[in-house]
């Protein structure tokens, strides 16, 4: 166990995962699993992290964003990167590839242990941008024969292994947020996982199929700290006249979020999360 320095100093864990970007349960793999960051420790055992930790993890983020699997980051740190070229192996293509091969032969129960294993080890945004959008583009391709039970299968196993990590992700008293979708896509759970690492407590409302009747009353019971809307498509006009009535009734923001954002850009003044 690394001693205190009383002047420098420290970081709890969850400060280090705000500042960084990278959730404490990756931060623990990184130390346990690969040795990449050691904490101090307080006599009663919690991690404090250093302004020169907080370098390193950025660090190996960037490296992991260069392609490099999470087994080959630490001789770079050790040699300050002179084994560059060695160490790029674009190991997101290779995750990709498994993962497909996995969907091809629709194993749910190996698929569902790859991604969680990688979900532990790999900042999530990064794994989304990487790997996850990826393969839901070539699941989603028009020439794609099997799309439509490629689709299902793969939506039914990001749905689950996003909602077993956000059952352990999720902060007590986080402040509540709403994810609202006329859509049914694992686009929905990714983003509500998103928003969980950000610091919410998620409440998701998925394929809404008829008109908000109601929806302002039930939304005054408890005490929201915003609405995001997700979707792939543009909505209806009553679709958004009801999300701006109800942008318009409450102090707390109604979020246009990723495609949906570009798509009303012009109809609907969206505030940012």
């Amino acid at each position: 166990m690394t001693e205190i320095n009383q002047t420098e100093k420290r970081y709890a864990i969850g400060e280090v995962s705000e500042i960084t970007g990278v959730n404490s349960v990756t931060l623990r793999a990184w130390q346990r699993r690969y040795g990449l960051i050691v904490p101090q420790r307080t006599p009663k055992g919690h991690r404090l992290y250093t302004h020169d930790d907080i370098v390193k993890i950025r660090q190996i983020v960037s490296w992991l964003k260069k392609g490099v699997s999470i087994g080959k980051v630490k001789p770079l740190l050790e040699t300050q990167g002179q084994a560059r070229e060695q160490a790029t192996t674009e190991f997101h293509h290779e995750l990709i590839d498994s993962m497909m091969a996995e969907v091809e032969k629709l194993d749910g129960h190996k698929l569902s242990k790859i991604l969680l294993e990688n979900m532990k080890i790999y900042p999530f945004d990064m794994l989304v941008n990487q790997v996850l959008m990826p393969i839901h583009c070539r699941i989603a391709d028009t020439n794609n024969p099997l799309k439509g039970i490629q689709s299902a299968f793969w939506q039914g196993v990001i749905t689950r292994c996003c909602n077993e990590v956000m059952v352990k992700a999720v902060k007590p008293k986080a402040p509540r947020c709403l994810l609202l979708s006329f859509e049914q896509s694992e686009l929905i759970w990714i983003k509500a996982l998103l928003l969980t690492y950000q610091g919410y407590a998620v409440t998701t409302l998925v394929s809404i199929s008829d008109k908000l009747t109601g929806f302002q009353d039930a939304l005054t019971a408890l005490p929201w700290k915003a609405c995001v809307v997700v979707g792939e498509n543009k909505l209806t006009t009553p679709q958004l006249q009801e999300l701006i009535a109800v942008n318009q009734a409450f102090a707390f923001p109604m979020i246009l979020a990723d495609s949906l954002r570009v798509i009303h850009a012009n109809d609907f003044k969206t505030s940012e999360l």
